[in-house]
């Protein structure tokens, strides 16, 4: 029997001159009914109205990213530089465990927020440990998030660096 993971979308933002406008709350189909119900009555939990707004949660989400990355480097050792592409400034994660007569792969990771929240640096506690589990180089994309520029701006950046 399969069941179904409810995921919980927290704002959908479009970005128009100075404002930006939440979406409406969407609730996925494959969810249970009981956490149709819990989601229906739950107010969304993000719903800045301005860019300055959104920086504002956007700082919030990324505090502590140096904090996070220390406390990781000792879990899961790594060299991290930057690494210009496709007009961002990316991080590129070297494992210590990464072995360049063994494979040649880079692993792309876009990191989560809904296209409105985080950044590499506040998402170490993923790219890291992937990094040292698959033994490969990680690319973390960084990519305008939807108060910044509007879509397809960030899926554009994904792509650029992918190819």
């Amino acid at each position: 029997m399969r069941t179904s993971v409810p995921l919980l979308i927290a704002a959908l933002a479009t970005c128009l001159g100075n404002e930006v406008i939440a979406q409406s709350q969407f609730i996925p189909s494959t969810v249970s009914p009981q956490a149709r119900e819990i989601l229906k009555n739950k107010p969304g939990v993000l719903a800045p109205k301005t860019k300055e707004e959104w920086q504002d949660a956007w700082e919030g989400s990324v505090a502590g990213a140096d904090e996070t990355r220390d406390s990781m480097l000792k879990k899961y050792p790594a060299t991290i530089k930057k690494f210009e592409l496709a007009g961002g400034n990316h991080l590129l994660i070297m494992p210590t465990s990464y072995d360049a007569t063994a494979s040649r792969r880079i692993l792309v990771y876009l990191h989560g927020g809904a296209h409105t929240l985080y950044s590499p640096e506040s998402t170490l506690m993923f790219s890291l440990p992937a990094a040292h589990f698959t033994r490969a180089r990680v690319l973390a994309v960084r990519y305008p998030l939807a108060w910044q520029k509007p879509h397809p701006a960030s899926r554009d950046v994904a792509v650029t660096v992918y190819e």
